[in-house]
């Protein structure tokens, strides 16, 4: 069984600050989480003299950050399951992220895109007019089944899904 560590204790041996988590059960197996807080006061001789303690229910804090951590691996799932290019891409062209889809369809890896200028890498040299059209495009709203010819890593043009 593991010990559980007495922060008042600690506090004694260490004379140091100490925070831990506990987690303690109710009759019907009903679990709370804890965490404690224990600090020392010193006298002028730095001896601990004094020590405070509390204690914080983190039950609702550690279930919202499971519920996090589950949405986010659904989410990671879905990004790197689907067979689309998903990309992160800053308002300076900067490639941020790349899913394995995109990594595919371009020829490029994750690694090598990302921190490179997405629309001058994929789109080179009279390509990136298309660029430039699609950002005129979206000074007058939304875009939607836009089509543009994408130059992949082995130099061969792709057009986006959809376009005949």
């Amino acid at each position: 069984s593991r010990k559980r560590c007495c922060p008042l204790e600690e506090v004694k041996k260490t004379k140091k600050t100490v925070v831990v988590e506990h987690t303690q059960y109710d009759a019907e197996g009903n679990s709370r989480h804890y965490e404690a807080h224990a600090y020392p006061i010193f006298d002028q001789r730095g001896e601990v003299v004094q020590m405070i303690e509390y204690f914080l229910d983190i039950t609702d804090r550690k279930k919202a950050l499971q519920k996090l951590r589950d949405e986010r691996e659904f989410s990671t799932n879905i990004v790197n399951g689907t067979s689309s290019i998903v990309c992160r891409i800053a308002a300076d062209g900067t490639t941020l992220f790349l899913n394995p889809a995109g990594s595919r369809i371009t020829g490029y890896s994750a690694e090598e895109l990302v921190g490179r200028n997405w629309w001058s890498v994929l789109y080179p040299g009279d390509e990136y007019k298309q660029v430039e059209q699609l950002f005129k495009t979206f000074e007058h709203g939304d875009v939607a089944d836009y089509r543009m010819i994408q130059t992949s890593k082995n130099g061969d043009k792709k057009r986006s899904p959809g376009t005949p």
